[in-house]
């Protein structure tokens, strides 16, 4: 060991510590770092891998010294001699201007001398330097021949590795060097650069969701995260911002998921508990939620919003801990939730009767200026009413009104009592009429001036106060009138219903009460008394707008329906459809009416039985009917109204009735092989269709093709096991086959 008498620095001769020197160092280099003692052996190795460099420099040609210098210069920059680093690196471009490892290696240089732009420009060039030395590369490997291809290949294939990686490690210090410029766009680019090489890079994904959240664009951030949680499902991070995500997109129960499976991992996230109870809250979860709230506080005892949530969540229930939170939140929260906090705990003061407590915290609220400046004027205001503070009171409402540019209605009404209570009836007059101007709709305000009128003994101006609160009643009389009829037909008290819409209907006729009528009339099996309510709706309507009628045909033709006079029903549904052509169900019904008429045809044979049924209506249209609903239906926006069922079929929609229709009108008309096709169309749409595959087999028993009859039994008795008709239809099917067993042992099942 020696000491310079200059500097009275120690000078360490590693030559003679370390006698031999591995070959490969990069194993060794990647423990450095580890410990003291591998530090010390690390700081050995590469001092006398520089002394060796030192050597070999002076005594090799200029071309290999600049690889020598490179290779020193890096080795000096591991250890701190960032000078000696630094000149080495420049010598080495100097030398050999397109070796890519020195402008690798100086850009750390420029970071650590706060360089930023110098060193983004280094790795440009480094970049440069790396492309065109891996072309060349690829260029003479195409181009040289030898015997041994198999070692050539996997030594291209290690070299395209290593490049592969540092040309990742260059994508990485760019994205490293930009969120030093706060260029987050740039940055966002490195990454997708980064995530494009390497799709199942956990970290670029993260990192680019993190810069996604910056600038809100949080449908991506969440497109990111997604791709975490396949690639890593057990990822906490990410499993939180997903459940992030969907609380703030109002998905209650997916974000209960997501922070429950962050929990299950990881217990101590008081995050998570504090979104999971947040949750809770709103599924009106109360008590779990206190008990989230709760465990989150015991992992994180300062976390000021969990103190907040529960403070507001124990307001009535345990006012006492509600204001130890609230007060704990004061003291660490930030200015928004200690303003928030303030606003509260007043609250709790002004309900437990402490207006001078209640009043501190709201003017600290003020003082700190909470967002909702109109509530807490008002809460304050009220709150010097209840101390006999009148003038007080006013100067506060006063101060809220010219803090906004509209004045808030709430501080006027509170502005105009408080100067009613304190005598002064003009200016609390000119309020209400403020109050008015603002909101000319409701009708208590009218009240409210009348009274201030009646004080001042102003009878006719008290009397138009009251003619403009009835009017505005009864507008809304009209509405509570149905929403109470509808409120009792849900309940099936159709006689209670009845009743409320007959006393109405006398004093003024209302389309939406009139139809309301007409279908509690029918719950009641007093269908010819619907009918004939629309009928005289229809003359009442007579002089008004044919759109207002639409609804009154659309309703009477489905009442001629349940009575059986398809006649009728199908004038009311051709009215309808001139008045409005796009209601698919309408055509449906039309269609129906007339396969019903035809029905009835080929049952009654008398001479009184409708033979000019062709001359009424077309069998033909039947077809264009359902034709027009299908088009109708597939080119509408709007969800298919359904009809639900309790059997193995749940629901029918329309156009599963369409297609009923149709199997029943080709049935009709003896067209088996039309009604088969249907039939065919509409099992493929719902396979579990017993009523279809009895029609079918039916169809096809016609037609004596009794196999294939029995197999569309066959398919209904699967579906439906109770369906005795699918079972009597087979039975027939296995005696015209002579299958005289099976068919006894189906009549016995029978």
């Amino acid at each position: 060991m020696e000491i310079s008498n200059e500097k009275k620095i120690k000078v360490i001769d590693w030559t003679k510590e370390v006698r031999k020197i591995p070959k490969n160092i990069e194993p060794v280099l990647e423990f450095f770092g580890s410990n003291k003692h591998q530090q010390s052996i690390s700081y050995k190795l590469i001092t006398n891998e520089i002394e060796s460099l030192t050597y070999y420099i002076s005594r090799n040609s200029p071309k290999r010294t600049g690889f020598d210098l490179c290779r020193r210069g890096a080795l000096n920059r591991k250890i701190g001699r960032l000078q000696d680093a630094k000149t080495d690196l420049l010598k080495s471009i100097e030398i050999e201007p397109k070796l890519s490892s020195a402008y690798w290696n100086i850009h750390f240089l420029f970071l650590l001398e706060g360089r930023i732009n110098e060193a983004l420009n280094t790795l440009e060039q480094c970049t440069e330097c790396a492309i065109m030395s891996n072309s060349l590369h690829n260029f003479t490997t195409i181009c040289s021949t030898t015997d041994n291809n198999k070692n050539n290949c996997s030594d291209l294939k290690n070299v395209n590795m290593k490049s592969y990686q540092f040309y990742q490690n260059l994508l990485h210090s760019k994205a490293f060097i930009y969120s030093l410029l706060n260029d987050t766009k740039m940055e966002i680019e490195m990454w997708t650069q980064l995530i494009n090489c390497n799709p199942t890079f956990e970290l670029a994904y993260d990192k680019r969701a993190n810069l996604y959240q910056k600038l809100k664009m949080f449908d991506y951030a969440n497109d990111d995260f997604m791709k975490i949680l396949c690639l890593n499902p057990k990822s906490s991070n990410a499993r939180f911002q997903h459940g992030l995500y969907t609380f703030y997109s109002d998905n209650w129960k997916t974000a209960i998921y997501d922070f429950q499976e962050v929990l299950s991992n990881n217990p101590s996230h008081f995050k998570a508990r504090y979104y999971l109870a947040r949750c809770l809250l709103k599924l009106s979860k109360y008590s779990i939620a206190l008990a989230e709230l709760t465990a989150c506080l015991y992992f994180q005892p300062n976390y000021y919003k969990a103190l907040y949530t529960r403070g507001c969540l124990l307001t009535k229930v345990c006012p006492l801990q509600s204001l130890r939170d609230l007060s704990m939140c004061i003291c660490v929260g930030n200015k928004k939730y200690q303003t928030m906090a303030f606003v509260q705990r007043g609250l709790v003061f002004y309900q437990s009767r402490k207006y001078t407590m209640a009043i501190h915290d709201f003017q600290s609220a003020l003082k700190n200026g909470y967002f909702q400046l109109p509530d807490v004027y008002r809460l304050l205001g009220l709150a010097y009413i209840q101390l006999n503070l009148s003038t007080r009171a006013i100067q506060t409402y006063t101060e809220g009104i010219k803090c906004q540019t509209i004045p808030d209605v709430k501080l006027l009404l509170c502005r105009a009592e408080a100067y009613y209570y304190s005598n002064e009836y003009g200016k609390a007059i000119a309020d209400a009429q403020r109050v008015i101007h603002l909101s000319p709709h409701v009708k208590e305000y009218y009240l409210l001036l009348g009274n201030y009128f009646y004080k001042l003994l102003n009878t006719q101006l008290v009397q138009r106060c009251v003619q403009h609160y009835s009017s505005l009643a009864e507008i809304q009389n009209q509405k509570q009138v149905k929403q109470l009829a509808l409120a009792y037909y849900y309940l099936n008290k159709y006689k209670e219903a009845e009743l409320i819409l007959l006393a109405d209907t006398k004093h003024q006729f209302e389309l939406d009460h009139m139809l309301l009528l007409g279908l509690i009339l029918h719950k009641q099996q007093r269908t010819m008394n619907s009918i004939q309510l629309l009928v005289n709706g229809l003359k009442k309507f007579s002089s008004k707008k044919l759109s207002e009628k639409a609804p009154l045909y659309d309703h009477l033709g489905q009442y001629y329906m349940k009575i059986g006079n398809y006649f009728s029903a199908i004038d009311a549904f051709t009215d309808f459809i001139q008045i409005d052509s796009e209601c698919p169900h309408v055509y449906l019904n039309r269609a129906q009416s007339a396969c019903q008429l035809m029905n009835s045809q080929f049952q009654v044979k008398s001479k009184n039985s409708p033979n000019n049924l062709l001359i009424h209506f077309d069998d033909d249209n039947v077809l264009n009917d359902i034709s027009r609903a299908l088009v109708l239906i597939n080119s509408s926006k709007s969800p298919i109204p359904q009809i639900t069922f309790s059997g193995p079929i749940k629901y029918v929609d329309l156009v599963d009735q369409c297609l009923l229709t149709r199997i029943m009108y080709f049935g009709m008309n003896q067209r088996y092989t039309k009604a088969i096709l249907n039939c065919n169309e509409a099992v493929h749409r719902r396979p579990e269709w017993t009523r279809i595959w009895i029609y079918s087999g039916v169809f096809k028993y016609i037609l004596k093709t009794y196999d294939f009859s029995e197999a569309d039994f066959n398919m209904a008795i699967e579906k439906d096991q109770r369906s005795s008709l699918a079972y009597y239809s087979r039975g027939l099917c296995r005696q015209l086959c002579n299958k005289w067993n099976e068919a006894i042992n189906i009549a016995q099942d029978l």
